[in-house]
């Protein structure tokens, strides 16, 4: 367990806020991803079909993923994006805190969105698929509900998850950045101790990148026999399959090796990035 150190912190002139960037990129993810979401609800509803479970956890994610956003915004007014040695203490500590909460109600969204998609799988298959795609439904929600859990239990008491100055233990940071790993696939790299050279430790295990994969493919078996031409074929296993191309750009991400700790000289203030 890593107990509280003592830190001298001077303030430094600010550099570059990555902030407004970081609103950019989330908030047009989180249109397109509404904008899907409005139209299937609206081919459904045009149709006077009724919303089924799917929809539901589906209409869940993308709610979980708003208010992530939200919060990382709130962050990004309060300095989120910038270097934390240019913050003084209790910013640090109010980024913290809603960095903390939008990571996890990012790890929701990205729990709940491969539930409705497994759930729709449940409609389509049957034996042995069937049996399969529950166990991908009861597995996700367990590891990575026990990843959200461990974004709050880390610390005793939970307020040194925000706080770092204050009195506690946390875990060591290589358990928690090794667990994250397990689950987003992240791909981490040690500091550099002298130079500019950056150690490389290598990919994890990627269980989310790996379901995602999973998820995917499986449409192909149980497509494949359906008695529809062709072209409808091709279309809702491109359509189903598109998964495909977010687990695709997982070897380009790069994440600094503290990424899970509450370390305040670490590069930029943005640890619900870090949990996701």
């Amino acid at each position: 367990m890593a107990g509280p150190h003592n830190w001298t912190r001077e303030t430094k002139p600010q550099g570059e806020h990555l902030g407004p960037y970081l609103n950019r990129v989330i908030w047009t993810l989180a249109a397109l991803s509404g904008l899907f979401l409005g139209l299937r609800l609206f081919s459904k509803l045009w149709r006077h079909r009724g919303l089924w479970w799917d929809d539901h956890f589906l209409i869940a994610s993308w709610l979980a993923l708003v208010i992530s956003c939200s919060l990382q915004s709130v962050g990004v007014t309060y300095g989120l994006g910038r270097l934390y040695a240019e913050l003084d203490e209790p910013t640090i500590n109010a980024i913290s805190l809603y960095s903390m909460i939008a990571g996890f109600g990012s790890i929701l969204a990205t729990c709940w969105s491969k539930t409705s998609f497994a759930i729709s799988l449940l409609r389509i298959s049957n034996g042995w698929v069937k049996w399969f795609v529950w166990f991908i439904i009861i597995s996700v929600n367990l590891v990575l509900g026990s990843n959200g859990a461990i974004q709050w239990v880390q610390c005793w008491p939970i307020q040194k998850r925000w706080n770092y100055w204050m009195e506690g233990n946390c875990f060591e940071p290589k358990i928690v950045q090794s667990y994250n790993a397990f689950i987003a696939g992240a791909h981490f790299q040690d500091k550099p101790t002298g130079g500019d050279e950056v150690t490389d430790r290598g990919h994890s295990t990627a269980f989310s990148g790996f379901m995602d994969i999973v998820l995917a493919l499986l449409p192909w078996k149980i497509i494949w026999t359906v008695a529809i031409n062709k072209r409808e074929k091709l279309g809702a296993l491109v359509a189903m399959s598109a998964g495909l191309m977010y687990v695709w750009r997982g070897p380009c991400m790069r994440v600094p090796s503290d990424g899970a700790t509450t370390d305040p000289e670490s590069c930029h203030s943005s640890r619900s990035e870090r949990s996701m």
